[in-house]
């Protein structure tokens, strides 16, 4: 850097000498600030103003050794004290640029919101949470799109609250439309196309979170409970059997590792979670032809009634214990492959054991 500036004071004008010999005319240094207004940058040798002057509406300086502010004229320090060092105009341009970028309020808006295509209901609490992270990834101000975005979800959300509004969420809500619109498909989106065209038809511009809001209207079972999962669902959800397995046949931990993530999926989509003692009752039949869990459903079925660990608590935790082992395990596998340098399909190392 210091080869590209050079060690010279930055300069409005630089005269040559005339012929005669005359002395070229001192230079007159101006002060960077690298589109970061209010900052200077180390060694422009500017005082903070004191609690007797005016930080703001200062009159215009008079000439080139007047600062304005209502002080005495040539009040500025002597040119040679302001010069700047080549490296540190570039630290504080690098700082200025990342003070407009990186602030939670006022950075760039992105050029549009991405969303994932419409997923099943099974996967629409994930899709959620990716629309929310969509949104405030995109917006220059994190925190209040985030409550913005969340409006959508309230139960008494409706499609006259949603309504396109003016304000700092303009520019992010006509890119949600459009997002919005691009992934819609089916019945959903022929509806979506018709607001559109009924809004235009009025000359009002449908909100990216009405359009939002249809979707998740689309994914309610029940408008009286709000839940988007029941009771039923719970008692229907099964441990899926591989290709060729029997009904009776052991299951892995690899079907379990399933199970329990669509079981808390489940709960999480549920306005009213059941009770532990049928929550207990359900999980204790699905989890029945768990291999690994024999020991642990053995213990359970040795305890009184009334035991602490004759509960729902008791069996869900151990499942997540095995999970939890059966993950660690992996990863230890992994890294002792690296170590050893074998591949995927080498069976022969004999340094760790690993296989």
């Amino acid at each position: 850097m210091t080869q590209l500036f050079g060690a010279r004071t930055a300069t409005r004008t630089e005269e040559p000498a005339s012929s005669s010999g005359t002395q070229r005319p001192q230079p007159t240094p101006f002060t960077f600030n690298f589109g970061n207004p209010g900052f200077d940058p180390p060694g422009s040798g500017k005082v903070p103003p004191t609690d007797g002057k005016k930080q703001g509406g200062d009159p215009q300086g008079n000439g080139p050794g007047d600062d304005g502010g209502g002080d005495d004229n040539d009040d500025d320090p002597d040119p040679d004290d302001n010069a700047i060092d080549p490296e540190e105009a570039i630290k504080a341009m690098m700082q200025g640029l990342k003070n407009r970028g990186g602030s939670s309020s006022g950075g760039k808006e992105a050029e549009s919101v991405k969303l994932k295509p419409l997923p099943s209901a099974v996967g629409f609490r994930a899709w959620r949470n990716h629309v929310r992270s969509a949104v405030v990834s995109a917006s220059k101000d994190p925190q209040k799109s985030f409550i913005w975005i969340l409006e959508v979800e309230r139960e008494d959300a409706t499609w006259n609250s949603m309504k396109y509004e003016t304000g700092n969420h303009e520019t992010l809500g006509t890119k949600l439309a459009t997002a919005v619109t691009s992934i819609a498909r089916g019945d959903l989106g022929t509806k979506i196309s018709l607001c559109n065209e009924e809004g235009a038809n009025r000359g009002e511009m449908v909100s990216g979170r009405q359009l939002l809001w249809l979707v998740y209207q689309s994914y309610k079972l029940s408008q009286t409970s709000g839940a988007l999962y029941s009771l039923v669902d719970l008692t229907t959800l099964k441990i899926k059997n591989e290709k060729g397995q029997k009904d009776d046949a052991p299951h892995s931990d690899k079907q379990l590792r399933w199970f329990v993530s669509s079981w808390d999926g489940l709960i999480a989509g549920m306005k009213t979670v059941p009770t532990e003692d049928i929550l207990e009752e359900i999980f204790l039949r699905k989890i029945r032809n768990v291999l690994s869990l024999k020991e642990d459903l053995a213990y359970y079925d040795r305890l009184a009634g009334g035991h602490a660990d004759k509960s729902f608590t008791f069996l869900k935790e151990a499942c997540n214990r095995l999970l939890e082992r059966k993950r660690e395990h992996e990863n230890s596998h992994s890294l002792r492959r690296v170590i050893c340098h074998t591949s995927v399909s080498d069976t022969s190392c004999s340094f760790c054991a690993c296989h």
